[in-house]
């Protein structure tokens, strides 16, 4: 017999020789994307600041990643965080955080952080000025005249408030490293002594707050100071009506204006709203205000008695409720700084008059910066471990002398050849 033929096992071969030939179809790469998509974030050197981004991908996992230190990158399982640490060097610095995800190409960022920032404000021999890393620069018409406050905005923008002029009589001025010098006279009376506390402004608007106290002489030889805050020079809000009041600290916060009060009225305000400090001991002196997280702070001091004599006495006050930090030491608060842990952080002086050393305090706990040597601290900031503060020391010349400590460590930006005095700090 013939053999049969084999269709099927002939059919299966063919079929296995076909698919043996045929090409798979090329897999695409992994998409990856970050929203918002940028190419370079930038950051300064002391205030926090974090840019966030969301990640999507159609790959079973993705990362971000940096291999410089200072860089640092918080992940979730919808995407990440960038910050970075303090820069306590003046000069800038620059990183790459680099995305990946499957065989995807990667998203680079660059990141810059810029060089520390440090703004001095306050005066050599009697004329204003302000120090900016050591530099100076005088903006004072002339002799008496002083700053008060200060404040820089993200663009470098430096806003300075203060007063000129002698004895009982003196006007406020207004300083800006754009428009350069503006007097401030009096919005009830032009003829009035006027004092410009401090100033504030909306970055977002570029809306710009001082708080100030306006005075005069009554026929009977007594003294009225109104206190009001102004809004971009024009729009007054008066804080009180008579007696002896004054605008202190000013601080914009979330929408927010807050003002310290001072003399016969002590609290502070926002927007309009009284709140009064807790009393301690016999009087009580705020100074310095900083708002974190919609609480208020404020530093200051209280007449106490001590071992049969009265002091000041240093303490602080949250939303109004008293901290007495201590009773038995004569201290002054100047400055009040709270950081992102929300450790409280207090800045002034230790000991009476000219016998006095620059000190701070963490929640509590002191810390000498300076021997008792007509040294005190008007400005204070922390943060990451990072402690950097300002003030003056007298000199060997017997000239105090401006300085900042980063860290403790002392850096003198005059010589002591003239006195010079900082009122206020502010770091970027």
């Amino acid at each position: 017999m013939k053999p049969k033929l084999g269709f099927l096992p002939l059919f299966a071969a063919c079929a296995a020789f076909v698919m043996s030939c045929a090409e798979e179809e090329p897999k695409a790469p992994a998409e990856l994307a970050i929203v918002p998509s940028v190419a370079e974030l930038s950051f300064d050197a002391a205030v926090f600041g974090s840019e966030s981004f969301t990640v999507s991908t159609d790959a079973e996992s993705w990362d971000a990643v940096s291999e410089t230190e200072w860089i640092n990158i918080d992940k979730s399982d919808a995407g990440f965080t960038v910050s970075c640490s303090v820069n306590t060097s003046y000069d800038d610095r620059s990183g790459v955080v680099t995305v990946t995800s499957g065989d995807a190409s990667p998203v680079n960022i660059n990141v810059l952080q810029r060089g520390l920032q440090i703004y001095m404000g306050g005066n050599e021999n009697g004329i204003a000025a302000y120090w900016h890393n050591g530099q100076k620069e005088l903006i004072g018409t002339g002799n008496a005249t002083y700053i008060n406050d200060m404040y820089v905005d993200g663009s470098g923008n430096i806003y300075v408030v203060g007063r000129a002029g002698f004895g009982t009589y003196f006007c406020g001025f207004y300083w800006n490293s754009n428009s350069g010098w503006q007097d401030i006279i009096g919005l009830l009376d032009a003829e009035n002594t006027v004092n410009v506390s401090a100033v504030a402004v909306d970055e977002s608007t570029g809306d710009i707050y001082y708080s100030a106290y306006e005075g005069w002489t009554n026929e009977d030889w007594s003294q009225t100071w109104v206190a009001y805050t102004v809004k971009n020079f024009v729009e007054m809000d008066q804080l009180t009506e008579d007696g002896v009041s004054q605008a202190g600290d000013v601080a914009f916060y979330d929408g927010d204006l807050y003002t310290v009060m001072g003399g016969d009225k002590v609290g502070y305000m926002k927007n309009g709203d009284f709140t009064a400090l807790d009393m301690l001991g016999e009087g009580i002196y705020p100074s310095d205000m900083y708002i974190h997280d919609g609480d208020v702070y404020i530093g200051g001091w209280y007449l106490a008695e001590a071992g049969g004599e009265y002091i000041y006495a240093p303490c602080y006050w949250v939303n109004g409720k008293a901290v007495n930090v201590s009773s038995e030491e004569y201290a002054q608060i100047y400055c009040i700084y709270v950081d992102e842990e929300g450790n409280i952080w207090l800045g002034g002086s230790v000991g009476s008059g000219l016998d006095r050393a620059a000190a701070y305090w963490k929640n509590g706990e002191k810390t000498l910066l300076t021997d008792v040597n007509n040294a005190c601290l008007s400005g204070i900031f922390a943060r990451d471990g990072v402690v950097i503060a300002a003030g003056f020391e007298r000199g060997d010349t017997g000239n105090t002398v401006l300085k900042y400590w980063v860290n403790g460590e002392e850096t003198a930006v005059t010589d002591g050849t003239m006195d010079s005095y900082c009122e206020v700090m502010y770091v970027r």
